[in-house]
């Protein structure tokens, strides 16, 4: 009732029209500089002040001087506020800039690593597993007649397959793997630490988790299975692209054996082992 409906309570908005700016205080603050100017002058000139002359010099000074330390809190207020104002704002940036880098390195409908990021995980450990001689296995994995699912029960469906199977196989692996949508209804796993025989493990309980699921949409219901190719690192590849190829290589031979089915790539005679040769 007693409020302004279109603005803010009237005596706040007089209260803050007749906020004390901290510049108008500065006067103040030269008048406490004149007086002791004018004070040290008359020191040094040898002369006497009588009782109202004393008076009417310090009283001024004195309100001078509260003046100026009200001027200086005000003024350590408002840098403490700014300070808060700018420790905010550089909060917000830094979270704006991780989102950017979280989105310039997910697919935006699966919510896994995409391509680029898959590329430069991979760079980083197949480095880090040839200079230290560890184990590293690359997945790549691919869903069986996935154009059967689009063209049967349209795209929208086969978008929500594709962002379920990643939940599922994301579900099913290791914080420090990798899981990436290469491509289409084609993903790739980076299996750090981890040699073909445990890899074969993981590539197979990636498979029949996928092979049990029944994948549900308003426009209707649908099955399928996942061919997987995996290859180890071993001495002779020098290159990412070598483990790449040997991995989709055996995805291939996956397909073509029949598919929902897991196939390594043979390994070349007598070679074994990840260490660089020397």
């Amino acid at each position: 009732m007693g409020r302004d409906q279109r603005g803010a309570h009237p005596r706040r908005a007089a209260l803050a029209r007749s906020e004390v700016k901290p510049g108008s205080l500065l006067i103040p603050v030269l008048l406490v500089a004149a007086a002791l100017v004018v004070l040290l002058v008359e020191i040094l000139a040898g002369e006497t002040f009588g009782l109202s002359e004393t008076s009417a010099l310090v009283i001024p000074l004195a309100l001078a001087a509260l003046a100026a330390v009200y001027y200086l809190a005000l003024e350590r207020a408002r840098i403490k506020r700014r300070e808060r104002e700018l420790e905010g704002a550089n909060e917000a940036l830094a979270r704006t800039q991780e989102t950017l880098r979280e989105q310039a390195r997910t697919d935006a409908l699966t919510g896994l690593a995409n391509r680029r990021y898959f590329f430069e995980s991979l760079v980083v450990e197949f480095h880090r597993a040839r200079r230290h001689g560890r184990p590293l296995t690359l997945l790549m994995a691919d869903l069986d007649f996935f154009k059967r699912v689009n063209d049967q029960y349209g795209h929208l469906h086969g978008d929500h397959v594709l962002a379920a199977v990643a939940e599922i196989m994301a579900g099913a692996l290791r914080k420090e793997d990798v899981i990436a949508r290469y491509g289409g209804e084609e993903f790739a796993v980076i299996l750090p630490e981890t040699d073909e025989t445990a890899a074969g493990y993981v590539a197979e309980k990636l498979r029949d988790a996928v092979a049990v699921a029944e994948f549900s949409s308003q426009a209707g219901v649908s099955k399928l299975n996942l061919s997987v190719g995996l290859a180890g690192l071993d001495a002779t590849m020098t290159e990412v692209d070598d483990l790449i190829q040997s991995a989709d290589t055996a995805l291939y031979a996956a397909k073509d054996a029949g598919r929902n089915r897991v196939v390594s790539a043979p390994r070349k005679k007598g070679v074994t082992g990840t260490r660089l040769p020397t």
